[in-house]
């Protein structure tokens, strides 16, 4: 009897390490050269079918299925479904666009004097602390505008949040601290109870608008989009990138000063006593100044709970899965193994369960939906299953290798699989395919392989477009993983 075939990933990370190589070589090559493509061979030929199908990726109607944000929609999902594939795909984008934003602010040179940061940096280190500090004096400012779309939904509430939507969109940097803030669900659940904040607790991301309102190159909205009208009530300039780059013509010398001193997450409400500088600025100083504490400020530190998704995203960009050639299937996989994950819970109620990248991105994504996660919790788990990102890696470390082997012991399937788009692609011709024996198995690794290369390309092809462009249009390179 013929061996059973088995998925060799070392073999497959070796190969197409060196296939990586070669392109990459070729295209510095030519560009050296003036080529527009490489000459006649087999890169060549990859490069060119590459061109011809240079389309979006992923394309316009992998989101046809998206559901409705209409929390009354029958068609949206009930409690005991997880987030859709479609929703998680629009959650990357969302994460992508994230960080753009980051990275667009850590390049941009001008910020430095607007923030009072010295660049005089004389190694890699010190430089990482620059960008560090200037990451936090930005997150500084976008707390604080989080704090004014916050009040204005105090003071509004009523109708509009009772099916979960939003009367528009907040500005991106809004977006991502209640996105961050979101998923730290038993904080957020405790500042949903209070008294006179249950206008949140049905709050849910509407998947769909963001999807149809994302400029992910230029880390936020297109233009022309419906944004939230505390925009317009409360004079939140819409973008706060936008704003800063202008500091140095409309920004006021107090607020340059304040911005020079350590970051504070203490606010209080918005306050319009002075007419000594515009509005918008106005209310961020009331708010940057202040050393009574928001109701937020209770239940958690804000800036530092989007700076540990920060580091969570730029890990995550290095799967590149909405660039992947098997998006669709990693996708399917990663809901299928969130569910295995959950029912641990049920199954071992006394372990901490650690998920895997792909599971917390399904897991991130159904936390994003407050009231029916915690549905979701009570029916599978039994109680509330909290997400503590707080955790240091090293009681991680200990708890993901019991995690690995309660589920290899669940369900006959190993837990920390590789999740690079070599093994994704392989993974979904081997389901596809079943090959019987090694040499079945050698033809679906190699077609495998073709696939992930035409991608790989495309991929080399656009980042290597958006280095060129200007430096609002910046991208941040991600690195195509192979381990």
């Amino acid at each position: 009897m013929a061996p059973e075939p088995h998925l060799d990933t070392e073999r497959i990370h070796k190969l197409s390490q060196q296939e990586t190589e070669r392109y990459l070589s070729e295209i510095t090559s030519n560009n050296q050269n003036g080529h527009q493509k490489p000459k006649p061979n087999d890169v060549g030929s990859i490069w060119a079918a590459a061109e011809e199908d240079q389309a979006d990726i992923p394309p316009d109607s992998f989101f046809a299925a998206l559901p409705s944000d209409d929390h009354n929609d029958a068609a949206v999902t009930k409690w005991d479904d997880v987030p859709s594939i479609e929703t998680c795909a629009v959650h990357l984008e969302l994460l992508e666009t994230f960080l753009v934003l980051q990275n667009k602010v850590l390049r941009f040179k001008k910020l430095d004097a607007t923030f009072g940061i010295a660049r005089h940096f004389q190694s890699p280190a010190s430089l990482s602390k620059l960008r560090e500090e200037k990451w936090k004096k930005f997150l500084k400012l976008a707390v604080a505008r989080f704090n004014i779309w916050i009040e204005h939904v105090w003071e509004e509430g009523g109708e509009w949040s009772e099916n979960g939507g939003f009367p528009g969109l907040p500005p991106i940097d809004v977006l991502m601290v209640l996105h961050s803030f979101m998923l730290n669900p038993k904080e957020f659940g405790e500042f949903c109870s209070a008294e006179g904040n249950k206008v949140f607790a049905k709050l849910r991301f509407p998947w769909k608008r963001i999807h149809e309102s994302l400029d992910i190159d230029a880390g936020g909205y297109r233009k022309g989009i419906h944004m939230d009208p505390s925009a317009t009530d409360f004079k939140i300039h819409p973008d706060l990138f936008d704003y800063l780059r202008g500091a140095d013509r409309s920004m006021s010398k107090d607020m340059k000063k304040l911005l020079k001193f350590p970051a504070s997450n203490t606010w209080t409400g918005v306050s319009r006593a002075s007419n000594t500088s515009t509005a918008n600025e106005q209310i961020l100083l009331s708010l940057l100044s202040s050393q009574t504490a928001c109701p937020t400020d209770k239940v958690i530190d804000l800036s530092a709970a989007v700076q540990r998704q920060t580091v969570f995203i730029s890990k995550m960009s290095h799967y590149l899965w909405l660039r992947s050639p098997s998006l669709y299937h990693a996708l399917t996989h990663a809901r299928t193994r969130y569910t295995n994950f959950f029912a641990l819970f049920a199954l071992h109620p006394g372990n901490i369960i650690v998920p895997t990248f792909d599971v917390d991105l399904v897991w991130h994504t159904q936390q994003l939906d407050p009231s029916r996660y915690r549905e979701y919790c009570d029916k599978i788990a039994g109680r509330f299953i909290n997400h503590d990102d707080k955790i240091g890696k090293g009681e991680l470390g200990s708890t993901f290798e019991e995690t690995k082997r309660l589920y290899f012991e669940s369900f006959g399937e190993v837990y920390d699989e590789c999740l690079c788009w070599d093994c994704a692609a392989v993974r979904e011709a081997v389901e596809r395919d079943g090959p019987k024996d090694e040499a079945e198995m050698e033809v679906v690794m190699r077609g495998a392989r073709e696939k992930v290369a035409r991608y790989r390309v495309m991929e080399i092809r656009r980042q290597a477009g958006a280095v060129r462009s200007q430096d609002e249009k910046k991208r941040g390179l991600w690195s195509l993983r192979t381990d």
